[in-house]
């Protein structure tokens, strides 16, 4: 468990809340009520959203989506996630999927990194079906750039690992959008 990073991201989120306060203090000073109402009922949806992840009940993969997403924060990369389970009923342990989506979230954060993309974007969502959990994780990609033979290497080798697990791996590539998807 990586308790640097999730002390990074408590740290984090404890200076965002207090600059939420400062602003919502900031318009109430100036007699903007309806701007402060609009702004709390911003942060509360960002907030609720945020929620999801913390409603996993394998801690791992809590801490590493919020590690992660706070590290490709970090590069310029906005993560929006849509949680639609809570892993209950997931018999694969939370170490092995925390490592693997590890794994995964480091293929694509180091790959948009590479192209200096500030305002990057990934989408990672999370489903159950047929008794089994399938994260996508969707990634826009620098127009008519093929993802390289490295990333591919690097999925094959994951496809691998995940083989032990019977796990599934899957990159799609379109024009300008990439698609891991795992199923496990």
């Amino acid at each position: 468990m990586d308790l640097k990073g999730i002390l990074e991201v408590v740290r984090e989120q404890r200076h965002d809340f207090i600059n939420h306060l400062q602003v919502i203090s900031g318009y109430l000073q100036l007699q903007k009520q309806e701007i402060a109402h609009d702004y709390i009922q911003k942060i509360s949806g960002l907030l609720r959203e945020q929620g999801k992840i913390f409603c996993l009940k394998i801690p791992e993969v809590t801490t590493v989506l919020l590690v992660e997403q706070k590290k490709a924060r970090d590069y310029g990369i906005e993560v929006i996630f849509d949680i639609q389970d809570d892993l209950a009923n997931c018999s694969t342990s939370g170490d092995v999927i925390g490592t693997l989506l590890e794994t995964v979230f480091y293929v694509i954060i180091s790959y948009l990194a590479s192209f200096g993309l500030a305002n990057g974007r990934l989408e990672v969502s999370l489903v159950w079906e047929r008794k089994r959990c399938i994260w996508r994780f969707c990634f826009a990609k620098p127009a008519a750039r093929e993802i390289p033979a490295l990333v591919h290497q690097q999925i094959n080798l994951f496809r691998q690992r995940l083989a032990l697990y019977k796990g599934e791996v899957t990159l799609t590539e379109k024009k300008e959008e990439g698609c891991i998807t795992v199923i496990i």
